[in-house]
């Protein structure tokens, strides 16, 4: 048995409508102020998440499916290559990539749900054994918000 075990970050940025997902806010602070809708986040704008790129994480995922079986070893399971990120940054990455585009408000609103569930998360993931396999990586905050446009945006 050859089985491969990859442990993702919260992938950003998720197209279509927000959802309940305690996550969601990490793509909402991007997607609806890009569709020039405004959002509130429900949680405080500093507060740091682990993420990966949606094209990263694809990518990621094919690369660990295609990789020889022995450069693994004997531990099959590793986080895929991260970032860690606040709201703050996805938003101010929004505004230098969006040009002239008129952009939706973001602003905090306090949600102590999702609050106690974002605070239990990582702000680290260990990816050390990723890199050494050479899987992919996202370079910053703007590579991740300009996938988003690329592939999502009205141009796309």
């Amino acid at each position: 048995m050859d089985g491969r075990v990859a442990r993702l970050p919260t992938v950003i940025v998720r197209p279509g409508a927000p959802n309940a997902a305690a996550s969601s806010f990490a793509s909402s602070v991007v997607r609806e102020p890009f569709a020039g809708v405004d959002v509130v986040a429900p949680v405080p704008l500093t507060t740091k998440i682990v993420v990966i790129g949606h094209r990263t994480a694809v990518a990621g995922l094919v690369a660990l499916h295609e990789l020889d079986g022995g450069r693994l070893g004997a531990d099959r399971a590793l986080d895929l290559p991260n970032i860690a990120v606040t709201a703050d940054e996805l938003v101010a990455s929004l505004h230098r990539l969006a040009g002239d585009r008129a952009l939706g408000q973001v602003t905090e609103g306090a949600d102590p749900a999702v609050i106690n569930i974002v605070s239990t998360w990582p702000t680290v993931m260990d990816f050390a054994a990723a890199s050494v396999l050479g899987l992919p990586r996202d370079q910053d905050v703007d590579s991740l918000v300009a996938s988003y446009i690329e592939d999502f945006g009205p141009e796309s």
